[in-house]
């Protein structure tokens, strides 16, 4: 065997850890496209935690509709390169206004997605990054506590506090929901 050949699980389990760290590697470009995607999130997304009566449970979503196929094909794109699970959903017809272009959207939906979305996101919002902290202190706390535990306070004052700041005219003095561990209100950061 050449000895410049190596191990050849050796150098399979190498050519693997190369590939992830080249796929989770930020070159200029990418962080150039996060960039972008943050400023398109921050004027045209939206964070939120929905309510779902059939399952009782509260999914946390991140998505932006748009009648640009082209924007919701870029948003597509930014996502697989920086590895963000999506789902792009549509094209959907207004019932209400027939003279209004079909739309498309992308989603991301679920606590995991989310968590992993966030974590990358969230450096590359302005506006929107207090809603989007609180959507994600929202999935750590989920993913921390057995799967099938009822909503306590906490989650719901989390829920509370995303519609809050998703409301028009919102102001700078909206607190969070109240601490486990103090019992008082606590800010965002």
């Amino acid at each position: 065997m050449d000895e410049t050949m190596g191990n050849p699980q050796e150098t399979a389990a190498t050519n693997v850890v190369g590939l992830l760290t080249d796929y989770t590697r930020r070159t200029p470009a990418l962080d150039g496209d996060l960039h972008w995607l943050g400023g398109i999130l921050d004027g045209e997304g939206s964070f939120g935690l929905t309510i779902v009566t059939k399952l009782q449970c509260i999914k946390p979503v991140i998505q932006v509709s748009n009648t640009s196929y082209d924007m919701i094909e870029e948003i597509a794109r930014i996502c697989d390169d920086a590895g963000i699970p999506y789902l792009v959903c549509g094209p959907y017809a207004y019932r209400q206004h027939r003279d209004h272009k079909p739309q498309k959207r992308v989603q991301i939906a679920g606590i995991k997605r989310n968590v992993t979305a966030l974590e990358v996101l969230i450096p590359y919002l302005r506006t929107k990054r207090e809603v989007a902290k609180v959507v994600k202190a929202f999935c750590d706390y989920r993913l921390s506590v057995p799967k099938w535990q009822p909503y306590g306070e906490y989650e719901l004052g989390l829920r509370d506090t995303v519609t809050n700041l998703n409301r028009r005219g919102r102001g700078k003095d909206i607190v969070g929901p109240v601490s486990k561990d103090t019992g008082d209100s606590e800010k965002i950061n």
